[in-house]
């Protein structure tokens, strides 16, 4: 069975691959490894803002760069949000190491900042876009919930249906097992009578 720590370590691994191709100046090769990850829907939260930063550290594209820093600093904020400083000692070591690389890509873009983007508009409508999103999700949930007395109730594996029927108050249907060449029908039955049931 997979736990949540063999995914962190899968993700930490393929993360650090990237990284040796980003130190190795094999930027296309990190490019693809790190999109790769980023494609991957179970990346936990910490890997894909450091994939997203890694990206953005690499791309010869402002634009780009800028879209990827802009992502990942969304998420910080949001993470930041559920879990506020100070309530876990170990998250905040990983969101400063973020925050960290964070500032780091940030200065650099900022240096060669075109002078129309507005990096702040830009992380507030991405996180206004992402309430958005969990608002509507939360209201769908809502709308799948039943009262208790619709509740639909799972068959019980192993009780015979005689008692099965009892409990539901419903008469129970009486099945036989075709023995090997034979028609389904219990000796002595009336085919005719069995039809009706049910």
């Amino acid at each position: 069975m997979t736990t949540a720590s063999d995914i962190d370590e899968s993700f930490t691994k393929a993360l650090n691959e990237a990284g040796e191709l980003y130190n190795d100046d094999r930027l296309d090769e990190c490019i693809e490894k790190t999109r790769a990850l980023l494609a991957n829907d179970a990346i936990p939260r910490y890997h894909r803002m450091k994939a997203l930063l890694l990206l953005a550290s690499t791309l010869g594209d402002w634009l780009d760069a800028s879209n990827c820093h802009t992502e990942a600093e969304s998420l910080w904020r949001v993470t930041r949000r559920w879990h506020p400083e100070g309530e876990d000692a170990e998250l905040d070591k990983y969101m400063d190491d973020v925050r960290e690389h964070l500032d780091e890509v940030g200065a650099d873009l900022a240096r060669t900042d075109p002078d129309a983007y507005d990096f702040d508009d830009d992380v507030d409508d991405r996180i206004a876009a992402h309430e958005e999103h969990v608002k509507d999700a939360t209201a769908a949930m809502k709308t799948l919930e039943l009262p208790d007395d619709e509740m639909e109730v799972e068959p019980l594996v192993g009780v015979p249906a005689t008692e099965v029927a009892a409990l539901a108050d419903v008469p129970a249907i009486k099945i036989a097992a075709p023995a090997e060449g034979g028609s389904g029908i219990a000796d002595g039955d009336d085919p005719q009578a069995l039809q009706g049931q049910g």
